[in-house]
């Protein structure tokens, strides 16, 4: 099976209808009874001659005693790393193990007995608790401790759960991460760690309770395959089908997860590798998934069920291109990039994994940060399919670390997807382990005042035009890009209401980037562009005039005198915790065509000297914008067209759309860059002339290159 970019596009238009509707099954299955489980079972598996036995001569009680005795025995399907066997967190552990719970905003105290339905602050923290995720930390403290009140508050907890008597509560995602938690735990508990806590009785309710899991998720109304959720709904039914061989409908189970696994990665995922939800931790989260079953087929060497004659790409083809780009997503510190709905988080862990499994030098590099592998090839790629574009100083050397490099996140994106935000053209920096320009984070799920603060384009990097939010279904920003070793430039235009913006994005490697936002519209309008800088900036942050200077970070705008202002807004690093963090705003009024430039500078120590400005002559300011930077012994020069007439500005004459020029400071010419340019004139030398044709012009002092 192939999945098309039609197939794509029809789905994700059908899961409007859907993905708002928080599943639960119309049908509700009864709570397991002791003896459902050999119902299930294939009795005649290796290892289950004496269950057969005593159930063929109705001595159920003593069948289930056999039944435990096998599980605590057997010797193939181990559950060996799943879990990271660390230390654990021994507290936490105990507490949860008193049904004591807390996250996500909310602490709960249930005594004796969990009511599941239990919502607290946030529904989010309800999905959380029907998910089980502290079961890991129960196994790990447990694999130190051998205390078995762990093993008996996890018993005493499913068993709660399993009177809901409703397999798919409280929605299918949900029954997908619970059996995650619940099939590996159950493994270890009984069968790596042979935990003497778990009667007969239970255990034969357990297996029952797993079988009906499966099957809920196994049922194609309960997979969700237009979004993340077909793969989270798949990843507990992944994780059992492997452990679990004895259950009767489990090669059925296989079939299913290795043509979702083929259709999942085929939807979530465009060609050039980027999530199609536009959050990392989701595009992070998925691959997991998959990953993870992968992983465990062959650990335990499980056979793809489907016929060799079928065409089906192999799990590395799918898993390459993702993983490829979540390398380019990394931040220097190791980090997701806080954008759409991803929390501050690390995220080497899934590319280590990656970098072994298809052998890739490159992965490797970026996984280690820089002490493993080979660099990759581009320190710059554009993702066009999806509109992200990273541009980097490199990967790093002996004289500037991994995490010492310059990165920068251009969102051109689409705000439909659910875990998408409004933020259209926002940018995210950082240089020497420092956080610079941030995203505002996700903070809630829940709808209300405090989602839509987090979603709003003023909770992001970019311009808010006449005080109007962007909307979830703006069209995708149209952009070009061109990336060289010492000039990247990225260049989007998109329209709200009548008013069209263009930001271009100009990295001058390795030491500064200049965004220059031009907006047309007919009348007047207004405009306030948005500068958010990382909490830890609190304090320390100096406005003068035109030019801003916080920690590693030189900001300076071409706007008018008294334009800046220095205020703050809302982050959120990790669901339901909120700070604040230091905000520029930049604001101003216009009736046509106008631009404001801004340079962005970071900085190890000391602020650089730079004089920067806005040169454009008056007359052809509706044309074409220029700004000049004073630094480092030259004056560099940018020049962004608005249009594609031919200009004359400075001795300079062209009809270059993006003009870099680099001059000493006694005037001479030391260097150019002209994109898309079919005339090029400087201080009375033609360099470029076509017929029309535009070409990219690469001067260095010495020599003309033509591309």
């Amino acid at each position: 099976m192939t999945i098309t970019r039609s197939d794509r596009g029809l789905l994700w238009r059908s899961r409007s209808i859907g993905i708002f509707l928080f599943f639960v099954s119309a049908t509700v299955v009864a709570q397991p009874g002791p003896d459902d489980v050999f119902k299930y079972l294939r009795l005649d598996y290796p290892g289950l001659e004496e269950v057969q036995k005593a159930v063929e001569e109705g001595n159920l009680s003593e069948g289930r005693a056999a039944l435990l005795r096998y599980f605590q025995t057997r010797k193939d399907r181990l559950g060996s790393g799943l879990y990271a066997f660390g230390q654990g967190d021994s507290a936490q552990a105990f507490m949860n193990a008193r049904n004591h719970f807390s996250w996500k905003g909310t602490s709960k105290d249930f005594g004796k007995t969990i009511d599941w339905s239990f919502i607290g602050l946030d529904r989010e923290w309800n999905y959380s608790l029907n998910r089980m995720l502290w079961f890991e930390n129960f196994v790990e403290v447990y694999r130190r401790s051998r205390d078995e009140t762990l093993v008996r508050a996890w018993k005493d907890q499913v068993m709660s759960w399993i009177r809901i008597g409703d397999p798919g509560y409280p929605r299918s995602i949900d029954t997908g991460r619970r059996m995650e938690s619940l099939a590996s735990s159950y493994c270890m508990f009984l069968t790596e760690l042979r935990s003497p806590s778990v009667d007969p009785e239970t255990n034969a309710i357990l297996l029952a309770s797993i079988h009906q899991q499966c099957e809920f998720l196994y049922h194609p109304d309960n997979w969700r395959r237009y979004s993340n959720w077909g793969t989270f709904e798949s990843s507990g039914l992944a994780r059992a089908a492997v452990l679990f061989p004895e259950f009767k409908r489990t090669n059925l189970w296989l079939r299913e997860l290795f043509f979702r696994m083929q259709v999942q990665l085929g939807l979530s995922y465009y060609p050039d590798g980027m999530h199609v939800e536009v959050s990392p931790s989701y595009h992070a989260g998925e691959l997991q998934v998959w990953f993870d079953f992968n992983k465990l087929v062959e650990r335990n060497g499980v056979d793809n069920p489907w016929s060799p004659q079928s065409e089906q790409p192999s799990p590395a083809s799918l898993f390459r291109a993702p993983a490829e780009a979540l390398a380019y997503l990394i931040t220097p510190s190791g980090r997701f990039p806080p954008t759409g709905d991803t929390d501050d988080s690390e995220g080497l862990e899934l590319l280590d994994g990656m970098s072994t499994y298809l052998d890739d030098p490159h992965l490797r590099f970026v996984a280690t940060r820089g002490r493993e592998g080979v660099p990759p090839v581009e320190s710059t790629r554009a993702f066009p399919d999806v509109g992200y574009f990273v541009l980097r100083s490199g990967w790093g050397d002996a004289q500037r670390p991994f995490n010492q490099q310059l990165y920068l996140l251009f969102d051109a994106t689409v705000n439909l997807p659910w875990h998408a935000h409004r933020d259209a053209f926002n940018i995210l920096l950082s240089a020497y382990d420092h956080e610079l320009l941030v995203d505002a984070g996700r903070f809630t799920y829940n709808a209300g005042p405090d989602r839509e603060l987090f979603l709003s384009a003023a909770s992001h990097n970019t311009v808010v035009i006449d005080g109007t939010d962007q909307t979830k279904f703006d069209k995708k920003p149209k952009a070009w890009w061109k990336f060289t070793s010492t000039f990247d430039c990225v260049s989007a235009a998109r329209m709200q209401g009548e008013v069209e913006h263009r930001r271009t994005v100009c990295y001058v490697k390795p030491d500064y980037a200049v965004v220059i936002d031009q907006v047309a519209g007919q009348g007047a309008h207004a405009y306030r562009q948005y500068w958010h800088l990382d909490p830890s900036a609190t304090g320390q942050v100096t406005l003068s005039g035109q030019r801003v200077v916080s920690p590693n970070l030189l900001l300076s705008s071409s706007s008018p005198a008294g334009s800046l202002q220095l205020t703050k807004g809302p982050v959120s690093k990790r669901y339901r915790e909120r700070t604040e963090g230091p905000v520029i705003t930049c604001s101003w009024e216009a009736t046509g065509k106008s631009s404001v430039a801004t340079l962005l500078y970071p900085f190890r120590r000391e602020a650089p000297r730079v004089d920067f400005s806005d040169v454009t002559s008056g007359d052809l300011r509706a044309h074409h914008t220029i700004v000049r930077m004073d630094h480092g012994g030259f004056r560099d020069f940018l020049y962004v067209a608005a249009d594609s007439s031919r200009r004359e500005d400075a001795g300079i004459v062209t009809d270059a759309d993006i003009l870099f020029l680099r001059r000493t400071q006694g005037g001479e010419l030391n260097s150019f860059t002209a994109l898309r340019c079919a005339y090029l004139k400087i201080d009375g030398k033609l360099y470029h002339e076509t017929s029309g044709m535009k070409r990219d012009v690469f001067f260095d002092g010495e020599r003309i290159e033509i591309k």
